[in-house]
């Protein structure tokens, strides 16, 4: 799926959440309990809303309820 914004491959995955916040993790990868930052990093995941760094942080995003799409600023996060 090419990025609405800047026409760049998007790529598949999944939002969790874990003692780390929510975090999005490429597709295939073995998703555990906990991840270190450096877990996160080496297997392509983000920290979406990291717990320890923003405990009530707000995920800013925009919701189409016709298609059921969800885009996220992830930038200040």
């Amino acid at each position: 799926m090419k990025c609405p914004y800047c026409g760049e491959e998007m790529r598949s995955g999944g939002v969790y959440t874990s003692p780390n916040g929510v975090i999005w993790m490429p597709e295939n990868v073995k998703i555990k309990w906990f991840w270190s930052r450096g877990d996160l990093l080496k297997n392509g995941g983000i920290a979406v809303v990291p717990a320890m760094i923003k405990p009530n942080a707000t995920l800013k995003a925009q919701l189409c309820f016709k298609c059921k799409k969800m885009i996220a600023d992830i930038e200040n996060m």
